[in-house]
C-alpha cells in the first residue's frame, strides 16, 4: 500500500525534496554578487556553450540511427526521425528523473513516421540509455585512476584538492558498475550466461542480453562514439564554468564535474536539481564561494532546458500524428 502511494507521488515528492535543497543553499546567496557574475559572463564561451547542446543532440541522433540499422538493417528510423525523436523526449526528462525521457525515443519515432518499429528498437534505446551511463563511468574511471596518481606526487599539483580516501571510493564504487555493465553490454559469452539463459522469461533475455547481439567491433564502435559524447558534454560544462570565472580546467575539475552529474543522476530529486547544486557548492564553494558554484548549477540545467524547448518546436507533429 504505502509503496502503490509512493509510484503515484513519485514526482510530486522529488519536486518538495528538490525544492527544500534549493531553499536552503539559496537562502544566504549574495543576489548583488550574483548579479555582477551575470554582468560580467563570457558572452561568447556562453553562446558556445548552449549551442553545444543542439550539436550533442544531432550527433546522438547520428549514433542511435546508424546503430539502429545495424541491429534492424531497413527498419530503423532516419537521422531526421532520430534527430527529433531526440529533442521531444528532452521534454519528457524536464519531468522525469534521470533523464528517463530518453527511453521513449523509439516510440516517438514511431509516432513520426506513423509505422510500428519492431520490439528491438525500443530494447535497443534502452541499451543506449545504459551505454551513455557506461562511457560516464569509463571517463569517471580514467579521471580518478590519474588523480589518484597526481595525488601521490607533490610535482603534480591541483588548485582544487580532492581527498585521496573520497577518490578511492569513487573509484571503487565506479569499478564496481563498470563490471557490472560491461557483463550485460558487451559481447561476452560466458558460463554465468549459459546459466542464467535458460531459466529467464524471453522479454528479460531480450533486454538484459541485447548486447550479444553485436559483434565486438560493433561494440567497441558504439562505446567510444559514447565516450565522444560525454567528452563534448564534459567541454559544455567546462566552459559554462570557464564562462563565470569558474577556472576547472584542471583535473580535479572535471572529476567534480562527473561526480556531480553522477549525483544528480539518482532518483533521488526532480531532475537533479538541487542535489547537482549541493554537490557543486560542497566542492567549489571553499575556493570560489557560494554565488558561482549555484549559478553553475543554474547553467548546468540548461543542457536539459535547451533540448527542451527545441523538442517544443517538433512535439506537434506527434500529436497529430494518427
Amino acid at each position: 500500500m504505502v509503496r502503490k502511494y509512493f509510484l503515484r507521488f513519485k514526482n510530486i515528492i522529488l519536486i518538495i525534496f528538490s525544492s527544500i535543497i534549493i531553499t536552503y543553499i539559496y537562502k544566504n546567496i549574495n543576489w548583488i554578487e550574483l548579479k555582477e557574475i551575470i554582468k560580467q559572463a563570457n558572452s561568447f564561451s556562453l553562446i558556445l556553450a548552449f549551442s553545444l547542446s543542439i550539436f550533442l543532440g544531432y550527433i546522438s541522433s547520428i549514433r542511435y540511427s546508424y546503430f539502429s540499422s545495424i541491429i534492424l538493417p531497413g527498419k530503423f528510423p532516419s537521422i531526421k526521425t532520430s534527430t527529433k525523436s531526440y529533442f521531444i523526449a528532452s521534454c519528457f526528462n524536464l519531468i522525469l528523473p534521470s533523464k528517463l525521457g530518453d527511453l521513449s525515443k523509439g516510440f516517438i519515432a514511431e509516432r513520426l513516421d506513423n509505422k510500428k518499429y519492431p520490439q528491438s528498437l525500443q530494447i535497443f534505446t534502452l541499451y543506449e540509455k545504459v551505454s551513455d551511463l557506461f562511457a560516464l563511468i569509463s571517463i569517471a574511471l580514467f579521471i580518478s585512476f590519474v588523480s589518484l596518481l597526481t595525488n601521490y606526487i607533490s610535482f603534480f599539483s591541483q588548485e582544487i584538492y580532492i581527498h585521496r580516501q573520497l577518490i578511492l571510493f569513487f573509484i571503487l564504487i565506479n569499478l564496481s558498475l563498470f563490471l557490472l555493465l560491461l557483463f550485460f553490454l558487451a559481447p561476452i559469452n560466458s558460463n554465468l550466461i549459459k546459466i542464467l539463459y535458460p531459466r529467464l522469461p524471453t522479454k528479460i533475455k531480450e533486454i538484459l542480453f541485447f548486447g550479444k547481439r553485436l559483434t565486438w567491433k560493433e561494440f567497441y564502435k558504439f562505446q567510444l562514439f559514447s565516450v565522444l559524447i560525454w567528452l563534448i558534454h564534459i567541454f559544455q560544462m567546462l566552459l559554462f564554468a570557464s564562462s563565470i570565472g569558474l577556472s576547472l580546467w584542471s583535473l580535479s575539475g572535471p572529476f567534480i564535474l562527473i561526480l556531480s552529474t553522477l549525483i544528480g543522476l539518482l532518483p533521488i530529486s526532480f531532475a537533479g536539481v538541487g542535489t547537482r547544486d549541493a554537490s557543486l557548492v560542497y566542492f567549489l564553494a571553499p575556493y570560489f564561494g557560494k554565488t558561482k558554484p549555484l549559478f553553475l548549477g543554474i547553467l548546468l540545467t540548461s543542457r536539459y532546458v535547451v533540448p527542451a524547448i527545441f523538442g517544443l518546436l517538433f512535439l506537434r507533429e506527434v500529436k497529430f500524428k494518427k
